[in-house]
């Protein structure tokens, strides 16, 4: 691995190493924050802020866990959570590094119990939570904020089942929760999600 560039860190996750911005953003528009404080390869980060400039991939058998943390994402990067991986987020802000911009969601692919969001918020992304062939998802109390654009979807669920979506605030975005292949009878719990500006 080269050195890493002033500024910036290299952590080594699931055999993947991840160059992270430190104490500094580009953009002079954007509002700053602490950078990273410590290293997050551990599996748990709590009331810290990240920020990630390329793509993170959760492996099988791993778990990462963030908590009352803010996670900023350079353009167009995203979070995979893979089989057998797990990502757990609580009371966490995620949003695009820079307001001009928009980062790529995360994308769960054949997973079962890989995902849990409790009580955070999502900004500047046009489909913030993807899945395919994945189940045991729980996205609770939340708030979803699309872009001026009002594209996307908040959850996008394709080929899915044991999902609980319930209780989350849901604006600007073309669809709140669009399900392809997925049987509503197969989302175990879908209590009211409210949503304003938003499709369907």
């Amino acid at each position: 691995v080269t050195q890493s560039p002033p500024g910036y860190t290299d952590s080594i996750i699931g055999g993947l190493t991840y160059r992270i911005l430190k104490d500094q953003w580009d953009c002079e528009d954007c509002e700053g924050g602490e950078g990273l404080r410590q290293a997050y390869t551990a599996s748990l980060v709590q009331d810290d802020s990240v920020h990630f400039v390329s793509d993170l991939t959760v492996p099988n058998g791993q778990t990462y866990q963030y908590e009352r943390s803010v996670l900023r994402f350079a353009e167009n990067t995203k979070i995979t959570v893979e089989a057998g991986g797990k990502l757990i987020l609580k009371n966490c802000r995620l949003e695009a590094a820079c307001r001009h911009q928009k980062w790529s969601g995360i994308e769960i692919v054949g997973a079962t119990g890989g995902f849990t969001v409790h009580t955070s918020t999502f900004r500047d992304c046009e489909t913030p939570v993807r899945a395919l062939n994945s189940s045991g998802m729980v996205i609770t109390n939340n708030a979803f904020i699309g872009t001026r654009s009002c594209l996307g979807s908040a959850v996008s669920l394709t080929n899915c089942s044991d999902w609980d979506i319930s209780y989350n605030n849901i604006a600007n975005f073309a669809e709140g929760i669009s399900t392809r292949e997925t049987f509503t009878s197969a989302i175990n719990n879908m209590k009211p999600n409210r949503t304003a500006n938003t499709g369907t």
